[in-house]
């Protein structure tokens, strides 16, 4: 097999999760399907200085932020990502990551499964802040809360994610062996 065929193997088996992580960043799906071909086309150019190769969604993932964040930036989108937004972006994909053993349409399901599990209260502010690309600070208003109160129920509602995809991974793969 040559260096094109195997990275095509590779496109093929990450496509999904790159096109849903974009996606998380730019909203409209006929953006993210392009930054996500400029990704795949930029980390095969770059592909020769992945050091560790069981390392390439993780990789990849960084090169398509880093065009998604520059897209963002040069089209003056109105979403505005904070470093709090990002990592704790970043840390649902990693977690989904860490478990190599699921597909990942099935990692995906077990996110979604989890989200509709999160208590109400986190659950709303997760989505307002999350899918409705409302500032902590909007959504405080909102509900007629303190930002800190805001603040906390987002990095609860991540780690609660974090958790649960964790554990439902674990179950499917003790179901496996």
């Amino acid at each position: 097999m040559d260096r094109l065929e195997i990275y095509d193997i590779l496109v093929k088996q990450h496509e999904s999760m790159l096109l849903s992580y974009v996606y998380g960043y730019v909203n409209d799906f006929a953006i993210a399907e392009d930054l996500a071909q400029e990704t795949f086309v930029k980390a095969y150019e770059k592909l020769d200085t992945l050091k560790n190769k069981q390392a390439f969604e993780g990789w990849l993932r960084s090169i398509a932020k880093n065009i998604a964040l520059r897209y963002l930036q040069k089209n003056k989108n109105k979403i505005i990502f904070t470093d709090s937004i990002i990592e704790g972006y970043d840390e649902v994909f990693e977690s989904i990551e860490e478990n190599k053993g699921s597909n990942y349409d099935e990692k995906l399901r077990f996110l979604k499964e989890c989200f509709n599990r999160l208590p109400d209260m986190l659950k709303e502010t997760c989505k307002l802040h999350y899918f409705e690309n409302l500032k902590s600070k909007d959504i405080a208003l909102s509900l007629k809360l303190q930002s800190t109160t805001i603040l906390k129920r987002l990095e609860r509602g991540r780690v609660n994610l974090r958790e649960c995809v964790e554990r439902k991974l674990q179950l499917e793969s003790l179901k496996n062996e």
